[in-house]
This record gives structure tokens, sequence and C-alpha cells, in this order.
């Protein structure tokens, strides 16, 4: 089974992204393999956090840094998705249809195992358990991250009013003010899909408009690229010293509902600007190539799929998988953030090689 991309632009353009050929932008490619390796890590430093009471210096700075990594991620899926479809034959039919089979459905099957795990790992199989697995399949809700593609196919389904609106007059500005907006409104919590809606589509219409100006404004990224890490480092530092300041301060001259939409604000354009920062960079190494970098922004989503169980695993089983909090957890997690993204990276690579006809319908790749 073959689907027919937008054109022969799109699908040139498509191709390009995992090749040398015209068109080619070796640091939005590279950028990929960036978001997903702070999506991972990101995980890896989720069970000691949570387990260790979110009090250990380590562990809090590993997370802040690398946490809410999925800001990167919809930044580059909109950048992408108005790059390839910057077109006037865009067709959203086959947009819709790609996405349906080479995203949704590697969710339901890359489900199917804790799917089953839910429905068999206790006794009994009740028409409740299995209606509620029913509910929740379709939903990205079996596997924690995958709340992401529902997400996702629910932005790509409003593509054709993204497209009008990075059109506008001024949208640019009233993208950035709508972001700060939703950052405040909405802070970023452990809930999943739909309640974080409001707080990433506009991040996904800031990377299409990105795409939509990026003639004019791919020098400035790079031009500014120690102000972006300037401002990223500025807010860990705030990040280190606030939680030191007196609490009857705080509680006599800052409301907590204000002080929580602030913190939500700035920790969501910490991450812009991180975000910028890595982009900035690798728009200045544009030819230098890294084999590293390529594999895992080839094989982004399969390594997507594959490091949620990953998660899962650490989360039920930190006290067997992680020594008590100390200087050897710390060693044991950073050997994690190694040995998790290779370890998905390779069994993504395996998929690929064992069906290749059919892996981008297993795994994404």
């Amino acid at each position: 089974m073959t689907v027919e991309l937008v054109d022969g632009k799109a699908l040139a353009l498509n191709n390009a992204l995992m090749s040398e050929k015209p068109g080619f932008k070796r640091h939005i490619h590279y950028f990929r393999a960036v978001a997903i390796l702070f999506v991972v890590i990101s995980h890896v430093f989720l069970p000691p956090w949570i387990h260790t009471g979110f009090r250990h210096p380590v562990f809090s700075l590993g997370f802040l840094f690398f946490t809410n990594a999925t800001v990167l991620f919809v930044l580059i899926s909109g950048f992408l998705f108005q790059y390839i479809n910057d077109n006037p034959g865009f067709r959203y039919g086959a947009l819709m249809r790609k996405k349906f089979l080479f995203i949704y459905v590697p969710m339901l099957v890359m489900s199917l195992p804790a799917l089953l795990l839910g429905l068999f790992a206790t006794p009994g199989v009740s028409l409740k358990k299995v209606m509620g697995a029913a509910l929740a399949l379709p939903a990205g809700l079996l596997v924690g991250p995958y709340w992401y593609i529902p997400f996702i196919m629910l932005v790509f389904a409003a593509s054709p009013l993204i497209r009008k609106f990075i059109r506008l007059r001024g949208a640019s500005v009233i993208t950035v003010v709508t972001i700060a907006v939703c950052f405040f409104l909405f802070p970023r919590t452990f809930s999943l899909w739909p309640s974080v809606v409001p707080y990433f589509v506009p991040l996904f219409v800031l990377g299409a408009t990105m795409s939509y100006h990026y003639e004019h404004i791919q020098g400035r990224i790079a031009r500014a690229v120690w102000l972006w890490g300037l401002f990223a480092l500025a807010y860990m530092a705030a990040s280190i010293v606030v939680p030191y300041a007196p609490p009857r301060y705080v509680a006599k001259h800052l409301n907590v509902s204000i002080l929580a939409g602030v913190q939500s604000v700035c920790s969501g354009f910490f991450k812009v600007f991180l975000a910028l920062f890595f982009w900035g960079l690798l728009i200045k190494c544009e030819h230098w190539k890294s084999r590293f970098l390529d594999l895992f922004a080839t094989y982004s989503f399969g390594i997507y799929f594959v490091h949620s169980y990953f998660l899962m695993v650490g989360l039920v089983s930190y006290s067997t998988l992680w020594p008590p909090a100390g200087p050897l957890s710390i060693s044991v997690t950073f050997a994690y953030c190694f040995i998790v993204p290779l370890v998905s990276l390779g069994i993504a690579m395996l998929v690929k090689l064992a069906i290749p006809r059919y892996s981008r319908y297993v795994a994404g790749v």
C-alpha cells in the first residue's frame, strides 16, 4: 500500500529531510533529533524526580532542563507541516490519510502490548475493563506519552485554518501574544489531552509561522543564538533562587494563582528560547554532518513509540531500577539517559529492518 503525497514538491521536500537533495536543510533535520532526545531524556528524569519527592537538586535541575520537551516536538511539527505543504497543490484529504496511516495507526499497533497487559495482568476480564480499554485505546491513553498522537491529529484536522491564519498580516504578533496568554491561563500539568490543547496549539502555529517567514528569520535566529541561550540560563538561575525566597514574603506579596500563571509563562518561554538556542546553533553548523543526529532524526517517531514503554517500566519499578537517592542514583540516571535513547533507536531500526514494507504502519519508521 502506498500513499500519494501532496504533489511532487512535497515529495521532494519530504525525501530531502533524509537525504542531501536540493531543498535539504540539515539543521531542520537535526533539530528533529534534538527534540526527540529531549523528550526521551525528560522521561528518564521523571521517575527519580517523582520518587525523591521533587526535592533532590540534581533530579530537579535535570527535569527542569528537559521537562516539557513537547514544546520542541510541537514547534518542529508545525514547522515541517508548513515546510512540506507550502504550495498551491495542498490536498487536505491526502494529508489526513497519510497522517492517519503513518502516525495514528502505529499508535494503535504500539498500544496493543499495553492493552493486553491491562486486560490480563490481573485475574478476570470484566466488561468494565474491556470498555475502559476500548475507550482509552483510540484516545492514546493506554501508554502515557501517546496522548500526543490524537492531539496532533486534531491539529492536522484544523490545518486549513492554520494555513490561512499564518498568511494574515500581524499573525506572528498575534501568535506570540496568544502563546503568552495560554501559558498563563492553562499552566502545563501532568494532565493529558484534551486539557493541554490550548497550551500546545499556539506553539504549532508558531512553528508553521516560522516556516512561512523562514527566508527572513533564519539569519536572525542564528545571529541571536547567544541571546536565546542567555534567556534560558536566566530562567534556570531564577528557578534555583526563587524556591529559597522567604515563604512569608511569597505568601504576603504574591497571589498563588497569579504566581502559578507567571511561572507557567516563564517555563513555557524558557523551552521556546531553549529551542531557538539549539535551532540557531544548528543553523551555524549547517555544513557539519553527524551520523548520530541523522539516525535519531530519521527514526524519531519510532523512538518516540518505543521509549514510552521504558517510561512505564521506570515509573512502576523505580525502587528496583534505581538505587536510593544519592550519588549512585544520579550516576544510574545519567547512564539511563544514554541507554534508553540508544536502545529505543536500536529497536526502531530492527523493526525497519525486519518488516521494511510495513514498518511505518507498525512503528512509524
